[in-house]
């Protein structure tokens, strides 16, 4: 979706808050009617404005219809993200979805996965969490991820010459008839090669670089790191499966922990002990529970939205 469209059905619901004549209730209906995009546009944005409704949230709704409209859209997220930390009612909706997967054209709340077909055939699965905007043209198959993790499966169709493309702040990972995980970390952009091949480049460059099967590399605007081995089930969590082999319990708790909202945290003294095992995502208190009982540990909770593993005694 482009940023002017979500602009227009700002300003439109804006003037229609404030009580606008006949006529103009007749030019909105005009304007809804003459783009699928604008009615796509107006659906997100009323979906956003009923999770804050229930909250008594006018004056920070306001804060996020009234962001300068010449801005891309992320810009007025930006805006109410900063307002929703202010309160805790407010806070407990970011937990629930952020405001990134609502304002998306795809999008998942916490602990939620999802799967969608692209209009070329192509599958895409979102982990918890993320959102994605749709960016087909006549030149590329283009996807924006903004936040969170995707695995795309591409469509192979004889006749299809564009190219497939997942863009980020980081940079442009191109498909190469192939199956890829990629994750937004606060560090760039973390590609994961399942089958086939990824060409990389990076944001600020224009050279590619190629990561194989079963490879993974972390892409940020000036470079592409190493490449490494990739987990042999880094795309478990399709099928709702954390499959961990030898790996920090600290990295553990932490990956349970993005499928639930609030703290989930572990002891300092304990961060460093190994786990291996396979945890089901669909129930992440259940498996923090399992790993604290095989460990012999506690799973201390401080209210529904604070979980600690520590000590046994």
């Amino acid at each position: 979706m482009s940023a002017h469209v979500l602009d227009a059905a700002i300003a439109w619901q804006l003037e229609l808050d404030a009580g606008a004549e006949p006529a103009a209730h007749a030019a909105f209906s005009r304007w809804l009617e003459a783009d699928p995009e604008h009615r796509r546009a107006w659906r997100q944005l009323c979906a956003l404005d009923a999770g804050l409704r229930p909250l008594q949230a006018a004056p920070l709704r306001a804060a996020l219809l009234r962001a300068p409209r010449n801005r891309h859209r992320r810009t007025a997220a930006a805006v109410l993200a900063g307002a929703l930390l202010a309160g805790v009612g407010l806070a407990a909706l970011e937990q629930r979805m952020p405001l990134a997967a609502r304002l998306a054209d795809y999008g998942t709340a916490t602990g939620e996965r999802r799967q969608f077909a692209l209009p070329d055939g192509s599958q895409l699965y979102l982990n918890t969490r993320s959102a994605v905007d749709l960016a087909f043209d006549s030149e590329r198959r283009a996807l924006h991820l903004a936040t969170g993790e995707i695995l795309v499966e591409t469509a192979h169709a004889a006749a299809e010459t564009r190219p497939f493309v997942v863009l980020t702040a980081d940079g442009a990972l191109r498909a190469l008839g192939t199956r890829f995980v990629v994750r937004k970390l606060d560090t760039g952009t973390l590609l994961t090669v399942v089958h086939s091949a990824v060409a990389a480049q990076p944001a600020r460059r224009s050279d590619e670089r190629r990561i194989g099967t079963g490879e993974r590399a972390l892409v940020h605007a000036d470079g592409v790191g190493p490449a490494a081995a990739a987990p042999a089930e880094a795309d478990a969590w399709r099928d709702g499966m954390l499959v961990v082999e030898n790996a920090p319990l600290a990295e553990v708790v932490a990956e349970l922990g993005r499928y639930r909202p609030g703290h989930t945290g572990v002891d300092a003294a304990l961060a460093g002990l190994r786990v291996t095992g396979t945890f089901s995502l669909d129930d992440s208190g259940r498996a923090l529970q399992a790993l604290a009982d095989g460990l012999g540990l506690r799973l201390l909770r401080r209210g529904p939205w604070w979980l600690t593993l520590a000590p046994a005694t």
